[in-house]
């Protein structure tokens, strides 16, 4: 959830605290509309909660599958690759040798689709020249084990696609989920001015409740989403810097970051992420408020 989100999560969470204190119960279960409607509130704030839990499904796991699977795939065709070279230029074929020359250094540089694709091309080419390709450099077993980690790259990066999309989705819920608990509160609104006659103190409990959107934590800092500038894929793990502090956070899984606690005034923040250009920005800070910085980072 953003910081607002979370404002407004804790007022609406005090109001229903407030009408379950069991004096103010009765006065509710006495009021058949106004009951229907702080029902309604419970049960559009109870369903927030598990979305925003929900949204924080973490997708770390997912994310050093892909990695570890990228990484056998990339050292198994260098080594491939490199023996397949060496053969064909004992050959004479110069033209083969030079096409399966590989780097595991360079692989390991190129993005996820990028280094896959490469390894691919590697492994197709070793299969087509495997007639004449002598055994004692590469077997026909190897290649198939190739052929297996790139199947197993493709899994695990389906399955940290599939992950990503859970958070994504349920911040889609939490749009909704606001909407509704929000438009059940303003009918409470409502309902309850007309004890401005009838009861007055039950009424200014009501308004005193409500007022934690305005007094509950609200820290100074930045905050926004982190993307990939290339692709416009979000980006988790960025690191977000604010200089002076030294505090910093990290992205999550849909490329939220939240920097908080920051002093109220100009401040220096550095964006980094491996595989990306560093980014420096300064932004002007006010008391309690948060400023919203979207980034887009460009593969290196």
């Amino acid at each position: 959830m953003t910081n607002n989100q979370n404002n407004d999560l804790n007022m609406l969470k005090a109001v229903r605290a407030f009408f379950k204190i069991p004096f103010n119960a009765t006065k509710v279960a006495a009021n058949a509309p106004l009951a229907i409607i702080v029902a309604a509130l419970d049960a559009a704030i109870t369903k927030l909660e598990k979305d925003g839990q929900k949204q924080g499904v973490d997708t770390k796991g997912y994310t050093v599958d892909k990695d570890s699977a990228k990484g056998k795939m990339v050292l198994t065709t260098a080594a491939l690759g490199t023996a397949g070279s060496v053969y064909f230029a004992l050959q004479g074929e110069n033209s083969i040798a030079e096409s399966l020359k590989v780097s595991a250094y360079k692989l390991g540089r190129l993005s996820g689709n990028e280094a896959k694709n490469a390894c691919k091309e590697i492994y197709e080419i070793l299969v087509d020249n495997k007639p004449v390709l002598d055994p004692d450099y590469v077997t026909s077993l190897e290649m198939q084990a190739l052929s297996d980690l790139i199947d197993a790259y493709d899994a695990d990066a389906d399955a940290q696609t599939v992950a990503k999309n859970k958070p994504t989705v349920a911040t889609g819920n939490l749009v909704t989920d606001f909407k509704t608990a929000m438009d059940k509160l303003h009918l409470a609104d409502n309902l309850m001015g007309k004890y401005v006659l009838t009861d007055i103190n039950f009424l200014e409990g009501y308004h005193e409740s409500r007022k934690v959107l305005n007094i509950g934590v609200h820290h100074s800092g930045v905050e926004g989403t982190i993307k990939n500038g290339a692709s416009d894929a979000l980006l988790q793990g960025v690191q977000v810097l604010d200089v002076e502090s030294g505090k910093k956070v990290v992205s999550n899984a849909e490329g939220f970051y939240n920097l908080e606690e920051l002093e109220p005034k100009q401040r220096a923040i550095k964006v980094s992420c491996a595989g990306f250009v560093p980014q420096d920005f300064t932004v002007t800070i006010k008391s309690g408020k948060h400023v919203h910085l979207d980034i887009a980072l460009m593969p290196v």
